[in-house]
């Protein structure tokens, strides 16, 4: 037959994978349906939580009998601290502190400590429970503070400040005093840990009260070497005497600097007139009194009598070159000369003086400035030490002050201790409810008894099913397939016998039921492999069983029949010639096959035959003679022959003995494309299919994943629904 033109080639891979990715590995839990199983054991669980209910009411009355116990209980109420007797509401406290003193509470009441006095009580000893420690006519009492430990029962009521201790005992008289004995010396305790505290509260409060009383004694003495020291009886007067003084000083410096500054730049400028000009320049005022001097004064008159004989001699005619004319000229020219002179001296003589008056001057002001500036700095220091005496006494009355309040409150916290410890109205843990003798007994309890018998009894026949599941290794369906690493689920197909349609062979059930449940199995089993199939372009497929009656042969006739109604030329080969079956399924006479082709006794084409199903089409295993040498299913002949059939048709499927009772389908495996392994449900376990897969992942072949077979649906199961379902669905339009 010629190859479609569209159909790709097959690929031959020298070094093909293990086969597709499968699921990862899952744990026993993930496979076990707990609806299935509830289904399934319903009656076993049932009858065994009835037989739990009988045994525990069994248990109930016996133990009631036998072995009952009873229990006293005393209840405590703790309160927070208060330091105030006289404050309505007690001292605040975090809830944590609170619970956790609540806590050591209940600590206590089980200590050592307490358990030793309570079992000094008369009363207890006279009890039958203290009889058990009585050794040799003695009381041992380290084994019934031991057994005490173990046996009271403190605890916290919730969302209240209620602490319950209990204690339980087959006699009830006794439970009540051995009760009632821990309590007197559990309060005995807290007394006494109250008074210890007391005293211990005193001796702190006593010793800080001395060490303020000495504290004050200090500062006092201290504030009083502070004014002794400053010669003053108020500091705050003294500050303002001095506050004054400095204002007066700092006026007068204030002063002081600017005449000195006034007179330095009176002497700087005379100085400076002379050096710059180099002729002095004498002040107005000093020109005034050098004319005043009496030899200026003097030379003055000369001068104005020579102008005035000058002038006459003038009048009278005389000119200027007569001899009269010139020597009163001449002699004026002398005097004026002679005064200019006299003049100069007179003004050097008092600018002299001017310039050493301005320095005597400087140096007096600046003396004077010096002595004010030394005066006001030490009034500013006598000033600053006041201010700091007036600090430190201000520091040491509000030392005074915090310690006088801190004594005072010690007098307070010191009453109130004795207040508060004279009185068991404010202990923090009070005894509210005191022990009595129970009205019933605490255990057994029929209501506890009775779920109890039926919680075990039921539990432990559920968990002997569970266990029974786990260690079920038998492949039950396609979750189990899945646990196995790297091996896929193509799909499953439902047990023949619960297919309603029921189909006459289910070898050819795709042919004879087309609505069937079984058929629909098929096809979706076809989909995911032609889709492998083409996308690989893979052309043999192995169809391999783990165990004889897995169902491989069907598997292989219905998916060929489903591949040729869609159109795909498909080949079935019969390779098991040990029981070889395809002839009687398809109605073939036994004639030349695949052993004869093999032994070269005839060829493929001549070999092949058709079926009654359009495109479909068988190669038998041959005459019984050929077929006793299965050897030659590994040979290069039964190569040439799978390529042979791969060229001429579409999908050629290759029917094979169980892996294991025959090497045949490993041998096999490196001839073909690809394996599809068929696992029967309830028939293969897992160990054998994970060894299947192992081997063939050596092999040639891809494989492509696992078809479980003859799934079987729980007892009312989901699964059974779901195949009435898919039959009603099919064959909804035949019925109508």
């Amino acid at each position: 037959m010629p190859v479609r033109a569209n159909q790709p080639a097959p690929m031959h891979r020298a070094q093909p994978g293990s086969g597709a990715a499968g699921a990862a590995p899952m744990s026993g839990f993930a496979n076990i349906d707990p609806v299935r199983l509830l289904r399934r054991y319903w009656p076993l669980l049932a009858g065994a939580a009835v037989l739990g209910g009988a045994l525990g009411t069994a248990a109930h009355f016996a133990l009631l009998s036998l072995y009952p116990t009873w229990t006293s209980t005393a209840t405590f109420a703790c309160f927070p601290p208060r330091d105030n007797p006289l404050e309505l509401r007690a001292t605040g406290m975090q809830q944590t502190d609170f619970d956790r003193f609540m806590g050591t509470q209940m600590a206590i009441m089980i200590s050592p400590d307490v358990l030793a006095r309570a079992v000094k009580s008369p009363d207890l000893q006279a009890t039958q429970w203290a009889k058990q420690f009585v050794v040799n006519g003695n009381f041992q009492p380290l084994g019934a503070v031991a057994t005490l430990q173990d046996r009271l029962s403190p605890r916290l009521q919730p969302q209240t400040t209620l602490i319950k201790l209990g204690f339980s005992w087959r006699k009830k008289e006794d439970a009540r005093a051995v009760l009632e004995a821990v309590t007197n010396a559990y309060l005995a305790q807290v007394r006494t840990s109250i008074n210890q505290n007391s005293v211990d509260q005193r001796e702190v409060l006593d010793s800080r009260k001395r060490s303020i009383a000495e504290e004050l004694s200090r500062l006092g003495k201290q504030r009083e070497n502070i004014l002794t020291t400053g010669r003053i009886t108020n500091l705050n007067d003294g500050v303002n005497a001095e506050e004054q003084s400095q204002q007066q000083q700092t006026k007068d410096l204030v002063e002081v600097v600017q005449q000195l500054s006034s007179v330095k730049s009176l002497l700087e400028r005379m100085q400076n007139a002379e050096q710059n000009n180099g002729v002095r320049d004498f002040p107005p005022d000093m020109v005034d009194d050098a004319k005043l001097d009496s030899v200026i004064l003097d030379l003055t008159r000369q001068i104005s009598q020579l102008k005035v004989e000058d002038q006459l001699l003038r009048q009278q005619g005389y000119r200027a070159e007569h001899p009269a004319v010139v020597a009163v000229s001449e002699r004026l020219k002398a005097v004026k000369a002679q005064h200019e002179e006299e003049m100069k001296l007179v003004l050097q003589r008092m600018y002299d003086g001017n310039v050493e008056s301005l320095r005597k001057s400087v140096d007096s002001t600046t003396a004077r400035k010096d002595k004010l500036e030394k005066d006001l700095q030490e009034t500013s220091n006598r000033k600053q030490d006041l201010l700091r005496m007036i600090t430190q006494i201000d520091q040491i009355d509000d030392q005074v002050k915090q310690l006088t309040e801190e004594q005072s409150k010690i007098n307070e916290a010191r009453q109130n201790i004795d207040l508060i410890n004279s009185s068991s109205v404010f202990d923090q843990v009070r005894l509210i409810i005191p022990p009595q003798a129970p009205n019933e007994v605490s255990f057994p309890k029929l209501m506890i008894m009775l779920p109890l018998g039926v919680l075990l009894l039921a539990g432990l026949t559920a968990s002997v099913v569970l266990l029974r599941e786990i260690m079920d290794q038998r492949v039950k369906g396609p979750a189990d397939v899945a646990m196995i690493p790297r091996l896929r689920v193509l799909g499953m197909i439902p047990d023949a016998a619960e297919d309603p349609s029921r189909p006459a062979s289910v070898e050819t059930a795709f042919r004879d039921t087309p609505g069937g449940v079984v058929t629909e199995s098929f096809r979706q089993v076809r989909a995911p492999l032609v889709k492998k199939m083409d996308t690989d372009g893979l052309r043999t497929v192995l169809v391999l069983a783990g165990m004889p009656g897995s169902g491989a042969t069907t598997v292989t006739c219905n998916l060929a029949l489903a591949c040729a109604g869609s159109d795909d030329r498909v080949l079935i080969i019969d390779a098991n010639v040990r029981r070889p079956s395809m002839q009687r399924i398809f109605g073939i006479a036994d004639q030349l096959g695949l052993a004869d082709c093999l032994a070269g006794q005839t060829t493929f084409a001549e070999a092949v035959r058709p079926t009654s199903v359009p495109n479909l089409s068988v190669l038998t295993a041959g005459s019984a003679t050929n077929r006793m040498m299965p050897e030659r299913l590994s040979t290069e002949g039964m190569t040439r022959l799978l390529a042979e059939a791969s060229s001429q048709y579409d999908r050629v499927f290759v029917d094979c003995p169980p892996a294991i009772v025959s090497g045949d389908g490993l041998a096999l495996a490196n001839r073909c494309d690809a394996v599809v392994m068929v696992v029967r449900a309830m028939n293969e376990k897992r160990g054998l299919v994970n060894r299947i897969r192992m081997q063939l992942s050596e092999s040639r072949a891809e494989l492509i994943g696992v078809v479980v077979n003859a799934v079987k649906s729980s007892a009312g199961g989901y699964f059974k629904r779901n195949i009435q379902a898919t039959h009603d669905y099919h064959n909804a339009g035949k019925s109508a």
